[in-house]
């Protein structure tokens, strides 16, 4: 589904309202057409790619269950986003509970691949506590820009900001998170 073709918030509202009211399978298609790509971009940048259709259809099953809670106070797209990165994050946290099989090299040390992927959830983690410990307006605009995928103009619209606050605030949440992580 194209920007163009979006449908509007009152047929998104209407295939909401089928699900919850009957379990309608057109709502039910119709809803996992709009929000697969947001879904998918939430859940590939927290897991690996090998994960990913695991993740996101975990995170739908999710999203249909949690439908009913939904209150419409931000855009239906970013709700599910949320849920898909917190599934995906669940994911991270129950796998690294479990003992999992380390690749090795011959010589002993973990493969190249795998520390690139620990260390790329380790970052990841860092992020995400630094952004939950800044708890400001600057944090927040940075975590709809970047977590969400929204464009300066979304999170502009969000916020009642102009676009130019907006950037400022990302300039200022970045500059405190990199004092933050340490790299």
């Amino acid at each position: 589904m194209t920007r163009q073709n979006k449908p509007s918030k009152q047929l998104i509202d209407s295939w909401v309202k089928d699900w919850i009211d009957s379990k309608d399978e057109n709502a039910a298609r119709q809803l996992t057409d709009l929000l697969l790509p947001y879904v998918r971009s939430a859940a590939g940048k927290v897991v690996t790619q090998n994960e990913l259709d695991d993740v996101v259809q975990d995170a739908f099953m999710q999203i249909f269950r949690k439908l009913h809670t939904f209150q419409g106070n931000s855009r239906l797209e970013s709700w599910s986003y949320r849920v898909a990165r917190n599934q995906a994050l669940m994911r991270i946290r129950t796998k690294s509970r479990r003992p999992q099989e380390v690749e090795m090299k011959d010589d002993g040390r973990v493969s190249d691949d795998l520390q690139a992927r620990l260390e790329a959830r380790a970052q990841l983690r860092e992020v995400e506590l630094a952004l939950n410990f800044m708890k400001n307006d600057d944090a927040e605009t940075l975590r709809e820009y970047v977590f969400e995928d929204k464009s300066l103009a979304e999170v502009a619209d969000s916020q009642g900001l102009t676009i130019a606050a907006v950037k400022s605030r990302i300039f200022r949440a970045r500059r405190e998170l990199s004092t933050l992580v340490v790299a």
